[in-house]
């Protein structure tokens, strides 16, 4: 298992991928969207996702967003 904090800067995008393990993102601060095949969902603090193994994601960040990604090894 691992787990990261991650800070994103305002205005900062993530480009859509997949990982082949199991994620967890949990939103300390900041608000931006997350996109997913489903749609797109806005994201605020304590705000917590899971992505299944093989999950397309992609996000933007309104504002200096602060996270907290566990990935679990498959």
């Amino acid at each position: 298992m691992s787990l990261v904090t991650v800070r994103m800067p305002a205005g900062a995008a993530a480009d859509g991928r997949s990982h082949p393990h199991e994620q967890f993102a949990q939103v300390l601060s900041g608000i931006g969207a997350l996109t997913t095949e489903q749609g797109e969902r806005p994201f605020g603090p304590g705000r917590l996702f899971h992505f299944p193994a093989g999950t397309w994601h992609a996000a933007c960040f309104e504002t200096e967003t602060v996270l907290v990604e566990t990935s679990l090894p498959t």
